[in-house]
């Protein structure tokens, strides 16, 4: 004997569909293509499908409370177990520790955190597509592109898993949005350059492993940007993949993206925040020249180098934080950057010249030991308001740090520098307590320190304070500030003009005895009267 169910959807609408016909509604609202009858359809499509990724979620959720109680669960075994149950001939095909679960008509996605997506079928009627040998499809052409306004692209077509797009879209006005569906692996190139209507957000899935050229180049509407691709973001003929996109709020780059290369990003307007997390190299040009309000966050700690040129001229504000992992930085590539606050740089690299030159306003700038050279220029007409700590363990380049301005605080370490070039630190208004010159500094060039009227005080173990430059300039030369000056018995000669216009020095700390410094002042050059006027006190203990 059958077992009663009660009254069927099919049944239900029939009767309201005579009750309606009755009552003078008319078939084509009923049958229509939007009528009822396709509606309520429609609406029992959705509940099944719904109830379908609902039963995918609570395998995933048993998946994880197993994981916990045994942390050896092996995850596709698990998951072709419980599949099964519902199902036996449902199928699972695993790539890279993500799922694609299929069970009849019902499909589903799991990426590699577990979350679960649904299959966006593709219309037969709108996509041409080929088969790869697997039995996937790629999507070779679309037959309304031409009128398109909002595209979904699909992960299933015809009952085929979708990997693969190259339909080319470039230049379709007519586009207002697009989404990109899980599953998809290969964008292909130049799929939306020049699609300059496009609007909204556009998020990239983890599922991406090839994002082609140019991709976005031009989309000027596109407002809010979110990469979560496991690939590099390709360019070529120095136009990137977001190249020229003018009306951007929100750039979200995750540390699934591996290389963000030359000009990804350049001559953009970012308006809102611009956060960086990718895990290889920040290529030449990639954020070059972006213009706007925003925000920047540099905080990967697994970027492996950072390009010529890569932040030049950037208008943005925020952080910059270079990891232990970076390995190389490139020429000027933060020059210009007006509106950067604070930098924080640990790679094992050298600061290359200009790096940060004429960079107006910074706050706080930290360069670790792990830092070795420091370029001619790289921090040159810069303004410093915090803290500038200093801790290198290589050369430090003509003008480095020269003329900056500023109310901040120099630190100095030079216990592990090898070399001070010219005018290193020459017109530095930084606040500056103790310069120590370690005997470890194999080289000392001309007018390093003149002009820095904040230094308070000097300790000299080098051997040679070199003569003053052609122009004049010499080593300590106008240091307003000085009050105290260390000498050891390691210092042979004083250069002409070292001293020149220090007239606050009152007291001068002698490691030797009076004789061991008269020899010093024998070999003391021209104008350092300030210095030989002060208070000496003999046999100091450095």
């Amino acid at each position: 004997m059958r077992k009663q169910r009660g009254i069927t959807l099919i049944a239900l609408v029939t009767t309201i569909i005579i009750i309606l016909i009755l009552s003078g509604v008319s078939i084509s609202m009923l049958i229509g293509k939007n009528g009822i009858l396709r509606q309520t359809v429609n609406s029992k499509n959705t509940y099944e499908e719904n109830s379908w990724l609902e039963v995918v979620q609570l395998i995933v959720a048993d998946y994880q409370i197993e994981k916990q109680a045994k942390d050896n669960t092996n995850k596709k075994e698990f998951f072709e177990k419980e599949f099964k149950k519902m199902n036996e001939n449902t199928t699972i095909t695993e790539e890279k520790d993500t799922y694609y679960i299929e069970c009849g008509e019902n499909k589903a996605f799991i990426d590699e955190n577990l979350k679960v997506y649904k299959a966006v079928k593709g219309d037969i009627n709108e996509w041409e597509w080929v088969v790869n040998n697997d039995g996937t499809a790629t999507l070779t052409n679309n037959l309304k592109k031409d009128t398109k306004t909002d595209l979904i692209i699909p992960n299933v077509i015809d009952g085929k898993r979708v990997i693969g797009l190259r339909t080319i879209f470039s230049g379709c006005t007519n586009l207002k949005s697009v989404s990109i569906s899980y599953g998809i692996k290969d964008m292909g190139n130049f799929q939306f350059q020049d699609c300059t209507e496009i609007e909204g957000d556009i998020y990239i899935p983890s599922s991406i492993t090839n994002l082609g050229l140019r991709t976005f180049e031009n989309c000027n509407k596109i407002e809010n940007v979110e990469l979560y691709c496991k690939c590099s973001l390709e360019q070529q003929y120095n136009c990137g993949v977001f190249f020229n996109c003018k009306g951007l709020n929100n750039v979200y780059i995750s540390n699934n993206v591996e290389d963000v290369n030359n000009s990804s990003f350049r001559n953009c307007e970012i308006n809102g925040n611009l956060t960086i997390c990718n895990s290889g190299k920040i290529g030449g040009d990639a954020f070059r020249e972006i213009k706007g309000t925003g925000n920047i966050q540099l905080i990967s700690n697994q970027i492996t180098s950072i390009g010529d040129y890569a932040f030049y001229y950037t208008t943005l504000y925020g952080s910059i934080n270079i990891p232990e992992s970076c390995l190389y930085i490139g020429q000027q590539a933060f020059q210009g950057c007006s509106n950067i606050e604070n930098i924080n740089i640990n790679g094992k690299t050298k600061i290359p010249n200009k790096c940060f030159y004429l960079c107006k306003n910074l706050n706080n700038v930290y360069i670790s030991e792990n830092v070795t050279d420091i370029g001619n220029l790289a921090f040159s007409d810069t303004s410093i308001s915090g803290t500038l700590e200093i801790h290198n363990s290589g050369e430090i380049g003509e003008s480095a740090f020269r003329n900056i301005k500023g109310k901040g605080i120099m630190i100095l370490d030079f216990c592990n520098v090898t070399k001070l070039q010219d005018y290193a630190f020459i017109s530095n208004e930084l606040y500056t307590d103790l310069v120590i010159l370690p005997s470890t500094i194999s080289e000392v060039n001309v007018a390093v320190f003149d002009g820095c009227k904040n230094i308070q005080k000097v300790k000299i173990y080098i051997e040679n304070i070199p003569n003053q430059a052609d122009g004049g300039q010499a080593f300590f030369r106008a240091c307003t500030s000085l009050k105290e000056v260390y000498i050891s018995k390691n210092l042979k000669n004083i250069g002409g003009r070292a001293f020149d216009g220090c007239n606050n020095i009152n007291t001068v700390y002698y490691e030797g005895n009076e004789d061991e410094y008269e020899e010093l002042i024998n070999n003391t050059g021209i104008n350092n009267q300030a210095l030989l006027n002060a208070n000496i006190i003999y046999n100091y203990e450095m």
